[in-house]
């Protein structure tokens, strides 16, 4: 499937969106998710995955207003790279008032709407939306930008817990094959293998040329705890074999 690139800056998307994708934002009745989605070629599998959400979430958002900013939505905005703003409902950010006054120019206009009279009040009444509206706005962008810090924070801890499983996944293997052996054999024997008894043991025996990669004050309690989680395997293992 062909996919655009996701190369805009957000202070300068506004400044770099294709007429066409402007013209179906401001004439479509579309969700702007998936407005947004269908630009950049994506499917509802791709777009999940980019965010960590399932096609069910998604296609739930596409279905829905998206009456104020949330988590789910910077989410997404912020993996399509464009504000959040741009992926709500247009009606949100208007009051009774300022539909009522739109509505008011479009009556007293009425079939001169290509006049230069009538731009000029459309560009006028959106100045004065702006303008009154500006503080709501600055504050909803501001717990935007708390939502997105959240974000940053979430995907930079998936990237830390990530790190540790591949820093760590070596040994962990190491130590559960050497702890299923064990167990094998205190089963033989009709003994049990405690995860205390395994860690000390192991500690005793340790291979130099495998490193724990725990710190020293550490390793006991790490190992002891490697070792209830291999033991908890090993058991339900034996169950089913059993059974």
């Amino acid at each position: 499937m062909f996919c655009r690139q996701l190369v805009f800056e957000k202070e300068t998307f506004m400044e770099q969106l294709p007429l066409d994708l402007i013209n179906q934002i401001i004439a479509s009745d579309e969700n702007r998710i998936k407005i947004f989605r269908q630009y950049f070629g994506l499917s509802s599998r791709l777009l999940a995955e980019k965010v960590h959400m399932s096609v069910e979430e998604i296609e739930r958002l596409e279905n829905s207003r998206l009456d104020f900013l949330n988590l789910s939505l910077l989410n997404i905005a912020q993996s399509l790279n464009v504000d959040g703003e741009l992926l709500q409902e247009a009606s949100c950010s208007f009051s009774n008032k300022d539909l009522r006054l739109l509505d008011f120019i479009f009556y007293k206009q009425g079939q001169n709407l290509n006049s230069a009279l009538f731009k000029k009040q459309i560009l006028n009444w959106a100045s004065l939306v702006l303008y009154f509206n500006r503080k709501e706005w600055e504050e909803n962008n501001k717990s935007a930008a708390d939502i997105l810090y959240s974000i940053r924070k979430r995907d930079e801890a998936i990237n830390r817990a990530k790190c540790r499983d591949k820093k760590y996944a070596p040994f962990r293997k190491y130590f559960k094959a050497l702890q299923q052996k064990k167990y094998l054999e205190q089963q033989q024997s009709g003994q049990t293998l405690s995860a205390n008894g395994f860690a000390r043991w192991f500690l005793e025996n340790k291979n130099d040329h495998f490193e724990i990669p725990y710190a020293a004050q550490n390793q006991k309690n790490k190992l002891i705890q490697l070792a209830q989680a291999n033991n908890r395997e090993f058991r339900k293992i034996f169950r089913h074999n059993c059974s």
